[in-house]
């Protein structure tokens, strides 16, 4: 009797577990020193604020979050850009210097 509660216990657990937190996918924007999509890069995703040191190329895969893109390094005020799509530029350069993945 006690090994069918452990094991009605551990399966309880694992069906709460999967119902509580399900696989979750998070949107990323990957900034390359550029030109190009070749060179270092950084890769930003997650529920946060970010500030960018790369400004060359960059790649946005949507996983459900938008990325809001900001001209300046505090996100202040409304965001010059705003992306719910995936979208990749590795010809040009790009002026923007912080986001925010919100979620």
């Amino acid at each position: 009797m006690e090994k069918i509660n452990v094991i009605r216990f551990v399966g309880v657990l694992l069906v709460g577990l999967f119902i509580l937190n399900p696989c979750v996918s998070y949107s990323t924007f990957t900034a390359w020193e550029g030109p190009g999509c070749d060179f270092a890069g950084i890769v930003y995703m997650g529920c946060d604020c970010f500030s960018m040191d790369y400004h060359g190329a960059f790649d946005f895969i949507f996983e459900g979050q938008p990325v809001h893109l900001f001209d300046d390094d505090n996100w202040v005020g409304n965001p010059h850009t705003t992306l719910s799509v995936n979208t990749t530029d590795c010809n040009h350069g790009f002026g923007w210097k912080s986001l925010i993945i919100p979620c």
